[in-house]
């Protein structure tokens, strides 16, 4: 929470409290015990379902989070988007716009880092999937339009065009005004933000600070091109194939089938093929199409014995562990899946 806090804080420097105090942490050990404790204890209602969540009452700010959620991928982005969220009410009070609030969200969510350093600019696969139709089509909101919606138009735009949908170009906006014409727009933004968190600024204002370098229809069309120019980035796309690989040997697993190595492994993620699986639901909706082993092939696998199988070996009473797994890209960067021993039976994870 504390670096993703720093990547921000250069957008909202000299805004009043600007640097609200870090957040309370309350860690639960499942998440339906997080959500029915902060429902029943705390009052806090929420129906996404996810690992993590911020909120405020009169004790503070908190951010919740379960630690029984294996996917990884889904637990650093629902705590990413919390940590954000928990920051934006000190700041803006209730003055931020629907699409510049879920834009940042949806934003501090896709991030991804490599050990402590972000990997700056890329694009989320599955929010750069959710700006297209089936067909291919850009399915954008205009900018002008988008301006104009309070939190009842932006209900009803979501209820038209679906919740994933608005997300997503809510985040285009913000991944445009932050990583768009070379960083250049970031002053603005910066500038727009600082005059909302002081009540100057309204939502159409930042149309009128754009309008020395764009006209709204000149930012509309730059808008497009930078939604056609958008590629699923390589860190997010590797970190996608590993998770649904976990999720396929689990599945394995719980169908107590357990290949002995990586060819036979191939085998069985073939006879799981087409059909789509959800990554993870928030901070926004992720579902990939399966089409096979082939949804590997830019990487390797590697088989990799696990803790489990080295304590077996000096302890008869252990039960040995499925089959442990290095995936590997082709630059050389890899990751373990591995497996945890729970009351209901062995769990994988990813030891990124």
């Amino acid at each position: 929470m504390l670096r993703l806090r720093s990547i921000f804080q250069p957008l909202f420097i000299g805004i009043p409290c600007a640097i609200p105090e870090a957040p309370g942490l309350l860690v639960f050990s499942n998440i339906d015990e997080m959500h029915f404790t902060l429902r029943t204890r705390l009052a806090v209602s929420d129906d996404s379902h996810a690992p993590a969540l911020s909120f405020e009452n009169e004790k503070g700010q908190f951010v919740a989070v379960a630690t029984d959620q294996r996917n990884s991928l889904a637990l650093n982005r629902a705590l990413q988007a919390a940590a954000l969220e928990q920051m934006l009410p000190p700041l803006f009070e209730d003055r931020l716009p629907p699409w510049a609030r879920v834009g940042l969200l949806q934003y501090a969510g896709s991030l991804h880092w490599r050990e402590d350093r972000l990997v700056s600019g890329e694009a989320c696969g599955g929010l750069v999937d959710a700006l297209r139709s089936p067909g291919g089509d850009l399915g954008l909101v205009p900018f002008g339009r988008m301006l104009t919606l309070d939190e009842a138009g932006w209900e009803d735009f979501e209820l038209r065009r679906g919740p994933l949908r608005m997300q997503a170009n809510a985040w285009l906006v913000v991944h445009y005004l932050i990583h768009g014409e070379n960083g250049r727009l970031v002053p603005y933004l910066k500038d727009w933000l600082h005059a909302v968190a002081i009540g100057r600024d309204g939502d159409l204002d930042l149309a009128a600070r754009l309008a020395p370098v764009f006209s709204l229809e000149a930012f509309q069309n730059a808008l497009v091109a930078h939604a056609r120019s958008l590629t699923t980035g390589t860190v997010g796309m590797f970190r996608e194939q590993v998770e649904l690989l976990r999720i396929l040997m689990q599945e394995l697993e719980d169908s107590s089938i357990r290949p002995v190595d990586s060819n036979a492994l191939k085998l069985e993620l073939d006879l799981l093929a087409n059909r789509e699986i959800e990554l993870h639901a928030s901070p926004f909706m992720r579902r990939v199409a399966y089409t096979g082993v082939e949804f590997f092939d830019s990487c390797s696998f590697h088989v990799s014995p696990t803790d489990h199988d080295r304590v077996k070996g000096t302890d008869p009473s252990v039960v040995s562990a499925p089959m442990g797994l290095l995936f590997v890209r082709p630059t050389g960067e890899s990751v373990r899946i591995d497996w945890i021993s729970t009351s209901s039976g062995w769990k994988s994870v990813v030891a990124w």
